[in-house]
């Protein structure tokens, strides 16, 4: 229905050492700023950061994010699935996707956790992508006035507002 171009788009996979490190915050801003070449996904994490109750937000990103379940050998597994997407100017949306799982347990801010090599089952995950919106397509197909006719009623509860909620302006 929207009318976007994934102008760019870039996927890694890898394993880690069973002695590295992986930090989630790290590697998405690390990704997001090799292939789209902004920070403001480190801005947006600034934005959760200065929210009135950071420990409330991330409790509830996790709540969505993460799904414990059992591995082949019997033992707990935490998968982490993480998308994020940014609107900037243009309109343009950058967005990154992240997977992992982990023997570890999974802390509130899990986005900043250190997890061990050692713990993470199979390959960790990051997508990157650029769309843009294809201006002529969108105001041809009226896609403005069906959307507004349809979020009269609707509220999206996994859409969390930094910009307008905590005053926190993505430049």
């Amino acid at each position: 229905m929207m009318k976007w171009n994934r102008q760019v788009f870039r996927g890694y996979d890898f394993e880690p050492d069973k002695d590295e490190v992986v930090v989630l915050n790290d590697l998405v801003q690390k990704k997001i700023f090799e292939v789209l070449g902004t920070n403001q996904f480190e801005q947006m994490m600034g934005c959760v950061e200065q929210s009135p109750d950071p420990q409330v937000t991330w409790a509830v990103i996790k709540e969505h994010a993460v799904a414990i379940g059992q591995s082949e050998n019997a033992s707990e597994v935490s998968s982490i699935v993480l998308q994020v997407r940014l609107l900037g100017e243009g309109p343009i949306i950058y967005s990154a996707v992240v997977c992992i799982n982990t023997s570890e347990k999974v802390e509130v801010d899990f986005f900043n956790q250190r997890f061990l090599g050692c713990h993470v089952v199979g390959k960790v995950t990051v997508d990157v992508a650029r769309h843009v919106l294809d201006k002529a397509g969108y105001e041809r197909s009226g896609i403005r006035e069906k959307v507004l006719g349809q979020l009269l009623d609707t509220k999206d509860t996994l859409v969390l507002d930094l910009s307008s909620k905590y005053t926190c302006l993505l430049e």
